[in-house]
């Protein structure tokens, strides 16, 4: 299954088992098409590396993405990743050493 797909299922499993709100499925369905525009969808999950994500990261930081917004994104990603090694479709979660932004008070 490619990376669109196991997005999907992810976002199912939040929506149904976690009954999340609506507007915390929207950010997390937009943080996570995000990711899957960025790598193409095509690719599949077990392909994720650290570096595609911190060049994620950069991009997003390049084009203005506040230290809040990217926080949340890396969360999104990090709970779809976590559920992947779950459900064991993933031997490694890739978000596994990547560090949060730096959150200003």
């Amino acid at each position: 299954m490619d990376l669109a797909g196991r997005i999907d299922t992810y976002l199912d499993h939040l929506r149904v088992e976690r009954a999340l709100a609506k507007n915390t499925l929207e950010s997390y369905a937009r943080d996570l098409n995000q990711l899957a525009e960025t790598l193409g969808d095509r690719v599949r999950a077990e392909d994720v590396s650290e570096g595609d994500l911190a060049a994620l990261l950069a991009a997003n930081a390049r084009r203005g993405f506040g230290a809040r917004s990217s926080a949340r994104q890396l969360s999104a990603i990090r709970g779809f990743f976590k559920f992947l090694v779950r459900e064991r479709v993933i031997e490694r979660d890739p978000t596994a050493l990547l560090e949060r932004p730096k959150l200003g008070r």
